[in-house]
Parts: structure tokens; C-alpha cells; sequence
């Protein structure tokens, strides 16, 4: 039975490996949710032995995962999730931006999947990635899909 409501572990400070806040600037790696083979993706979520990760994700057969790139040493991709809370039940809000940088076809058709319903789960890489490494990728969206939100273009943007 899983702990509901009350508070079970804590968090420490590791003097000799400080945390780095941020995301690295490489990739996002962006995934439909309906590409991803739920029965092979091993997910472990046990809040009384403090477990809530993912340790293999399986995509089905004839299905990939698309890579949007930022850029190192700027603050483009940008992951984040907040408390919600409804009369159904409480959760997370995710939020992943990525960045497009062409307008030409390709990328407006990528864009107009997002507006049309796409669910994308995203796996992003901390900068911080704990001294052990099992804090340096988190997935946003896995339980039910992120979806595009609001969004801006400025042509004069970034020149």
C-alpha cells in the first residue's frame, strides 16, 4: 500500500557534490505517447521505499524518438513541472519547451502535429546529476502526454 498524504523521506545536502541547476542544452528527446510499448517499459513507483522511476522505456517495433536541439551555453529547452490540483485528484503539470528554429515546411508541419493533438512524452537530462548518476534523466509526460500550450513566434526574436 502506497503512503498517501504524508511525508516519508527528506532531502539532504551533499556538500562534496553540489547541485547544478538546469537542464543540459543538447537535446530534448521528444516521444509520442502512443510509440511507447508500456507492457516491456519497466516503470518502479513505490513511495514507502522512496522508488518513482523509470528504469527501461521500450518503444514499439517501426517507432522512434525525434531529438530537438538547443544550444550549449543558452537557455532554450526548458523543463518544469508544477503542483495541480483538482477535484478529482492531485497531481504534477509538466512543461517542456523546445525550440524550432526553421520555418520552412518540415518545421511547420511539426509544429501543426503539436496544435492538432499530439501527446509527446519528453526525456531531459539534469546538469546536476547526483553523485551515484541516477538523477541525470527525467521524463515528463509518461502517465498522460504532454500537449501543446500556449506558444509564441516573433519574428524578431533571438535576431
Amino acid at each position: 500500500m502506497g503512503v498517501c498524504g504524508r511525508i516519508n523521506t527528506g532531502a539532504l545536502w551533499d556538500c562534496d557534490n553540489k547541485s547544478t541547476g538546469g537542464i543540459e542544452q543538447g537535446e530534448i528527446i521528444l516521444i509520442n505517447r502512443e510509440s511507447i510499448d508500456f507492457e516491456n517499459t519497466i516503470i518502479e513507483r513505490d513511495s514507502e521505499n522512496g522508488k518513482h522511476r523509470v528504469s527501461l522505456l521500450t518503444l514499439k517495433e517501426n517507432t522512434k524518438a525525434f531529438s530537438f536541439e538547443g544550444i550549449n551555453g543558452k537557455k532554450i529547452l526548458h523543463a518544469g513541472y508544477k503542483p495541480q490540483t483538482s477535484d478529482f485528484f492531485d497531481a504534477f503539470s509538466h512543461s517542456v519547451n523546445v525550440a524550432i528554429y526553421d520555418q520552412e515546411e518540415a518545421s511547420l508541419i511539426t509544429i501543426n502535429q503539436f496544435v492538432n493533438g499530439a501527446e509527446v512524452v519528453a526525456i531531459i537530462e539534469n546538469k546536476s546529476k547526483n553523485n551515484s548518476g541516477k538523477s541525470a534523466f527525467q521524463i515528463y509526460g509518461l502517465d498522460r502526454g504532454l500537449k501543446v500550450g500556449d506558444f509564441n513566434y516573433d519574428s524578431n526574436e533571438n535576431n
